[in-house]
């Protein structure tokens, strides 16, 4: 391994004096050495210093590290975004109809499609409207419900096992006076708890939500006002976290767009921290489009990268993510 350029510097100076060197001074020189690089601002890491990243990295977004989203945002901000809105109508018709007996393979009834399809505030797919009702809804057709129902469960707002109920703490946060709470609730726990491969399911990106608190640390900077999807990626993916895919470009656009965009923008976006814009020109639905945060992205997310709870940090390599590919129920 070669030695660090600042430690051979020292050692050298030492010798040069002609006198000998103990094994506890060159020890004290390494640890020298390792604390100025990690407190020193690396360019791969987008100007932080790598104690700044284990920060801000590993933490729980509540209590611990660098970043905290906020539980105290008006709830007259919150309570109308998609994905809150949609979570709400889920909560809200277990409430009322609870037990909601699922179907053999786990999904939810017809009945229960029926009523909730069309309060639905998030479509189908991007960009589209969701389709008349047919006689037979699916949850399948509808992903991001699919999505929503997992996030209440992983939350402990809602109990599975063949039968829907609400719990206590689901009851509690149907309450609007709890609903900044209630979205603090569901979007830290599915950008924490539920395996984002449900939105772009192509192997290859995991390191992608692992390193997310970097993403949202870095969006600010970059996407204040409108910016192409590709610029975002650049900046706000974590260098060092990019895993290369087998094909780097495939036949409907760049992979590493395609994932960023469904795995972290398309939920942001269902949040009300982001808006997204496309062209209208004839190539427009090859456009990705532009990005920009919104005024409510920086009531929620705080980040303070001089902020450390290094004895209350999370381990390196627990993820916390609890959903597993597939349905995971």
């Amino acid at each position: 391994m070669a030695i660090p350029p600042e430690l051979a510097a020292a050692l050298e100076r030492i010798l040069a004096e002609g006198r000998p060197v103990s094994i506890e001074e060159v020890n004290a020189l390494m640890q020298a050495e390792v604390q100025r690089y990690n407190s020193r601002p690396q360019r791969e890491l987008g100007g932080l210093s790598p104690e700044a990243l284990y920060h801000l990295l590993h933490g729980d977004w509540r209590t611990t590290g660098s970043l905290r989203i906020a539980e105290d945002v008006p709830g007259d901000l919150v309570r109308d975004v998609p994905f809150v809105a949609d979570a709400r109508s889920l909560l809200e018709y277990v409430a009322e109809h609870e037990p909601v007996k699922l179907t053999a393979a786990g999904y939810l009834p017809r009945a229960a499609m029926l009523a909730l399809v069309p309060r639905l505030r998030i479509p189908q797919h991007p960009g589209l409207p969701n389709a008349p009702i047919g006689k037979a809804p699916k949850e399948l057709d509808y992903p991001w419900l699919e999505l929503i129902r997992a996030t209440t469960s992983y939350a402990g707002l809602i109990s599975e096992r063949g039968r829907l109920r609400l719990l206590k703490k689901g009851r509690t946060m149907l309450a609007e006076s709890k609903s900044g709470a209630l979205y603090a609730l569901l979007l830290r726990t599915l950008f924490r708890q539920v395996d984002l491969f449900a939105l772009f399911a192509v192997d290859g990106y995991d390191a992608l939500q692992q390193t997310l608190a970097y993403t949202l640390y870095r969006l600010p900077l970059v996407a204040r006002d409108w910016t192409p999807v590709e610029d975002i990626v650049a900046a706000c993916w974590l260098e060092t976290a990019r895993e290369e895919p087998e094909l780097e470009v495939h036949v409907l656009g760049d992979l590493f767009v395609a994932a960023f965009q469904q795995r972290v923008l398309d939920p942001l976006e269902q949040f009300g921290l982001v808006e997204h814009r496309v062209g209208d020109g004839p190539s427009a639905w090859l456009d990705e489009g532009d990005y920009r945060i919104t005024e409510l992205y920086e009531r929620v997310v705080r980040v303070d990268v001089g902020t450390a709870s290094p004895e209350r940090a999370v381990p390196d390599g627990k993820s916390g993510l609890k959903i597993v590919r597939g349905r995971g129920r």
